[in-house]
């Protein structure tokens, strides 16, 4: 049996239901022993550092990523890249601690993910910024600094407080942090780690945007942030867990059927 081809053309309420029919079903399969889920997760680390940190313009390949988190340095590659690199991959490894612990994301708690992500800025880690922001060349200007810490407890309260299907949620919450930008840096970087954080807790795959996607992301986040329209991140995000739980759910069916013979 195949699983169900990934597809943007349903509906998100459809998409949603699958998505949960998915999950569901990878309930009826042994889950992977100890030793293959720790490969597994060693692999998603450095694919998330390197599409995080390419998305915002880090340099070093998925290659290089590997090689730096292992303690090597790259000839020709700025410092701060693998600085960048050395910081989200502590950050990476403190949100895996927080999954495991069920620890839910409050704002001491994004503060603590950002002061890791940042931890080669010991000025700006871990603080919400002082300072007026704009964002790249986008026509959309963040609220100003004064408002950050009011919109951050308002957006912890909405997420705990909202009626929705746990994936509207959380690319919600993506959505209106990135739109709040409540840090001077790192933003990004911060914010789809918290979205992994979210999606692990509620017994989703985590997303894992990659850095070929960045100019529909960063348009998806656009028109949330210009038209108050949450459809195309939530379908993003979405369609990711989708292509995951797809991934999952073959790789258990070959193993059966590799047992069974």
């Amino acid at each position: 049996m195949q699983p169900e081809s990934t597809t943007t053309n349903l509906s998100t309420y459809n998409l949603l239901v699958l998505i949960d029919n998915l999950k569901t079903k990878l309930k009826d399969y042994e889950p992977p022993s100890e030793g293959v889920l720790k490969k597994l997760g060693e692999y998603d680390m450095i694919e998330h550092v390197y599409n995080s940190n390419a998305i915002e313009g880090n340099s070093l390949t998925l290659e290089e990523i590997a090689l730096v988190i292992e303690g090597h340095t790259i000839n020709q590659k700025p410092l701060r890249h693998h600085l960048e690199a050395d910081s989200l991959s502590k950050a990476y490894l403190y949100c895996e601690l927080l999954i495991k612990n069920n620890t839910s994301i409050t704002e001491n708690e994004i503060k603590n993910i950002h002061s890791l992500v940042l931890n080669h800025d010991p000025i700006n880690r871990g603080e919400y910024r002082k300072y007026d922001v704009r964002i790249g060349n986008s026509v959309y200007i963040p609220p100003i600094s004064e408002q950050v810490p009011s919109l951050m407890k308002n957006l912890i309260f909405e997420y705990m407080a909202f009626k929705l299907h746990p994936i509207e949620k959380i690319a919600i919450f993506h959505a209106n942090f990135e739109s709040i930008h409540p840090f001077i840096d790192g933003n990004g970087r911060t914010g789809r780690l918290i979205i992994d954080i979210q999606l692990a807790q509620n017994g989703y795959p985590k997303s894992k945007i990659k850095f070929i996607e960045r100019t529909e992301y960063y348009e998806c986040i656009e028109t949330y942030e210009i038209n108050n329209n949450s459809e195309l991140i939530i379908k993003l995000i979405a369609n990711h867990v989708l292509q995951e739980l797809q991934s999952q759910l073959l790789m258990l069916q070959k193993r059966n059927n590799l047992n069974s013979q």
